[in-house]
């Protein structure tokens, strides 16, 4: 069907279908990455995919990865913008990696405090997505968070354990959400960039700590720790997926001193790189963080 609207719109001479350019080996790539959703993920094939990825990938202008510049291409992002994007010193304040607790509810006031966060019009559609059940919980999924677009309008599911939600997580995929919904009613159905839609979600968790006034301290400080997560903590995570492309041999040993070398070169949280489903299944889409931290 997409391939079919494609061909319709480039026939048709429509400007955005005429700069549209996929990866010749994006299928692949793709499919490679759809054994991350398997239940025996290990280090083998963590290797495997990151490795497969690599080979498939070639690299092109500036030395880039062709997946790279596409990505850039698509979200309408130069590459003097994104080169300067590790120049910025705002993303580099010397918070330190995030080691408090997320902010997490219930879901009933995790909604309760959303709600009294947004205007009206955003009341109604976030209420009209609850009642028609378009808001899931799970737990134990490899996917996580998510929101998309369906017809019946953005469906959203969360991550909980013990009921209870990161409401800053939710505040995110309700941005996404809203972002969809407002371009779904002026009958935008043209999917956004990456760019755009994060920066739209990031910027919904911002208004949000700004709208809980009896929170000042605490939320001083979670302004704080989203910026350092949206820039150093991002950064760091794509020099490393750039770091992939030098490695003459993908192990776990070699990708653990990758990952020391540039969440320490950032001042990131150390954490790991086994866990992050964007590395396997959908290649440099963590850069767009940071870009759309700019924008919100």
């Amino acid at each position: 069907m997409l391939r079919e609207q494609l061909a319709y719109l480039t026939a048709t001479g429509e400007s955005v279908a005429e700069q549209y350019c996929s990866h010749p080996n994006g299928l692949a790539i793709a499919e490679s990455g759809r054994r991350w959703l398997s239940d025996c993920v290990d280090d083998d094939l963590r290797c495997q995919m990151l490795a497969r990825r690599v080979a498939l990938d070639p690299l092109v202008n500036q030395s880039l990865p062709l997946a790279l510049s596409l990505r850039l291409q698509d979200n309408n992002v130069a590459l003097s913008q994104y080169l300067q994007l590790f120049d910025r010193h705002y993303l580099h304040d010397g918070v330190g990696p995030i080691n408090s607790t997320p902010w997490k509810l219930p879901i009933g006031e995790a909604i309760a405090v959303i709600q009294s966060a947004l205007p009206a019009l955003g009341q109604r559609r976030l209420g009209n997505l609850i009642q028609q059940g378009r808001l899931r919980m799970v737990a134990g999924t490899s996917v996580g968070n998510l929101c998309i677009m369906t017809s019946a309008g953005a469906f959203i599911q969360l991550a909980a354990n013990n009921q209870l939600v990161d409401v800053l997580a939710f505040a995110h995929e309700v941005g996404h959400a809203l972002d969809l919904e407002q371009r779904w009613q002026q009958l935008d159905y043209w999917p956004v960039g990456i760019v755009a839609s994060e920066a739209a979600a990031i910027a919904m968790e911002f208004h949000l700590l700004a709208k809980n006034q009896n929170m000042q301290n605490y939320t001083n400080k979670l302004k704080q720790q989203r910026r350092q997560f949206y820039g150093p903590w991002h950064l760091a995570l794509h020099q490393f997926e750039l770091g992939l492309y030098g490695m003459e041999i993908i192990d776990p040993q070699s990708l653990d001193r990758l990952w020391q070398d540039y969440t320490h070169h950032f001042k990131a949280a150390a954490g790991g790189w086994r866990n992050i489903q964007h590395l396997y299944t959908s290649p440099f889409y963590l850069i767009c963080y940071p870009l759309a931290l700019v924008l919100a």
